[in-house]
């Protein structure tokens, strides 16, 4: 196969591409990592220099500090895993199933009921009534109050009911010829072949549930300690180290109070960077493919 010969136009557009490329990436990691590096740089150290490429003085003592206050932090990162893991797997659920629905478009009234779905979009009842229902349906200081109310989110529907649309009619049609239920069509056609978009919601569901503090400031109740998620450890960290701990010791005057707060961003942070490479060559697909019809 000959190669193609670029010009030199083409060869310094790349180039300018590249340097725009390297420089920004540059741009976004260089925040993280001088948050990881004075996670592990020592407390007076770090006072006196501050933020540092690389740490003049290595100390893990944040850490230690961190996971030896009290066991309210290894215990909020069990309930966020917890959270986000059933979060996304009820939201999959929910989200396939409904999109499912909605993208056929010879059902009667599908066109009226998908516009009602999307108008909750852009309209909602707000906190304070999202506050009352919790607690009607007592759900308030429970852990489920901080998963069943974002299990449908619409903007994840409509993106998996516009990959629907981008598969061909006739594997449905065949499916259908040869006896397939809808379940059957579902779960055997259209999920194998929506793995990429699914890959992609379930990702986007699990960070957000990961990174969410505020559902458990408002669902949950000062005796539901055991329930916070890390993200909600971790603000209250930031706000006050006195908050974190519940006054479970004496004198916070010798805490490494600025390394501890990094070594908490970072382990909150740790499990997305993990998670990411496994599911990332699913995004450009995803969304891709997910936008190619409305």
């Amino acid at each position: 196969m000959r190669k193609k010969i670029m010009s030199k136009g083409e060869i310094a557009l790349r180039a300018v591409n590249w340097v725009f490329l390297i420089f920004f990436c540059f741009l976004f990691l260089l925040p993280f990592w001088l948050v990881v590096m004075s996670s592990v740089t020592d407390e007076m150290t770090f006072i006196v220099n501050g933020y540092a490429l690389f740490p003049e003085k290595f100390s893990l003592e944040g850490f230690r500090f961190i996971f030896g206050v009290s066991d309210l932090l290894l215990g909020s990162i069990k309930n966020s895993l917890i959270i986000s893991v059933v979060s996304t797997a009820i939201t999959l659920v929910v989200v396939t199933m409904t999109a499912y629905v909605l993208s056929k478009k010879y059902l009667p009234g599908v066109k009226w009921l998908s516009l009602l779905f999307v108008v909750t979009m852009f309209f909602s009842g707000g906190t304070i009534p999202s506050y009352l229902v919790i607690r009607a349906i007592g759900l308030y200081d429970t852990i489920w109050a901080l998963i069943i109310p974002t299990v449908g989110n619409v903007y994840y529907m409509v993106l998996m009911r516009s990959y629907f649309y981008s598969l061909p009619a006739a594997l449905e049609e065949a499916a259908v010829i040869d006896g397939a239920s809808n379940m059957q069509i579902l779960l055997k056609i259209f999920v194998p072949l929506s793995l990429p978009m699914v890959a992609t919601i379930g990702f986007f569901t699990f960070v957000d549930r990961w990174n969410s503090w505020m559902d458990a400031m408002i669902y949950l109740g000062p005796s539901s300690q055991h329930l916070w998620p890390v993200q909600y450890v971790i603000q209250r960290l930031l706000e006050d180290m006195q908050g974190l701990i519940g006054g479970s010791v004496g004198s916070l005057s010798n805490a490494p109070a600025q390394t501890a707060k990094s070594a908490g961003v970072v382990i909150t942070v740790a499990p997305l960077v993990v998670i990411f490479p496994i599911v990332h060559r699913f995004f450009v697909s995803g969304i891709t493919v997910g936008a190619v019809k409305g």
